[in-house]
């Protein structure tokens, strides 16, 4: 994705955050039958319609600033010229997102269609719906460091609020397991204090500063492997067991017994062989 896609972007789901809370009762008829789940197809087609019909380019950003970088923005530059939900896209749609994308593919909840003078752009969107706070997110493979969501907050009859942002930013660095795949967990509060303490917006010019603390995030993306190892091993090197433990904890405890047994069976040299052999078998996320 290009600078100037991006720098727009930003200003688009900032505006569309505002104009979305200002116009919540456009909503109203929404439904939540698979609450927490990424399932929601009404509001996925009531977003799709309000921007179209409400917002198709940007009124108020007129200049970004992000990590060192300033650019001025026109409001003529690039305009939403469709939207489709899942059930609209065409092949050459999910061929376009897929080679587009560092990640495993999955259908967008939205695929913005974005034109700037003879180019047209295609950008992915999450929507993420929530009645408290935290649900699980994507699986890992999934997740693109670039991607784009929509998070809302409601009630059974409600829409409370949007928050709009980088899908990483909404990572609250907690990942469950076992699953078929790891989920980080990502939270409609992370990614709401995230753009109170990084995002400001004062006289056309929307400012983003740098977030220093990204780097676990990306860590827990990039390398989740690793972080769960690390976390198993603080729970073997542990002193004393806590309260209310997940139940792979004793699993991990049972498992570390049955490997130091063997592996203290062994002579030095088999040991050696032993662990090099571990490590030859080690692959990457794109071996599995």
């Amino acid at each position: 994705m290009n600078d100037n896609l991006i720098f727009f972007m930003n200003a688009f789901m900032f505006e569309l955050e505002e104009l979305l809370n200002k116009n919540l009762g456009y909503f109203d008829d929404v439904r939540f039958q698979f609450d927490e789940a990424n399932t929601d197809q009404q509001i996925k087609i009531k977003i799709k319609e309000f921007i179209l019909n409400n917002f198709q380019k940007i009124n108020s950003v007129t200049e970004i600033k992000e990590n060192g970088k300033d650019a001025l923005i026109s409001r003529d530059d690039f305009k939403i010229s469709n939207v489709k939900v899942p059930s609209e896209l065409t092949e050459d749609d999910k061929l376009f997102v897929r080679s587009s994308r560092t990640a495993v593919y999955t259908n967008p909840d939205l695929l913005l269609f974005i034109s700037t003078g003879n180019t047209e752009y295609r950008v992915s969107v999450e929507v993420k719906s929530t009645k408290n706070d935290k649900i699980p997110g994507s699986s890992i493979q999934q997740i693109d460091i670039n991607d784009w969501v929509i998070f809302l907050k409601h009630d059974d009859k409600h829409i409370i609020e949007f928050v709009t942002g980088k899908y990483i930013d909404s990572i609250s660095g907690t990942m469950q397991f076992p699953d078929r795949s790891p989920r980080p967990q990502v939270s409609y509060n992370i990614l709401k204090e995230w753009n109170k303490d990084y995002r400001s917006f004062n006289d056309g010019i929307l400012t983003f500063k740098e977030d220093k603390n990204q780097k676990d995030k990306l860590q827990l993306i990039e390398d989740w492997q690793l972080l769960l190892s690390n976390r198993w091993m603080n729970t073997l090197k542990s002193k004393r067991k806590n309260t209310n433990e997940p139940w792979f904890n004793n699993n991990i405890r049972k498992f570390a017994v049955l490997l130091l047994e063997y592996y203290e069976s062994l002579t030095q040299e088999e040991k050696e062989e032993y662990i090099n052999y571990i490590k030859s078998n080690i692959t990457g996320d794109d071996d599995e």
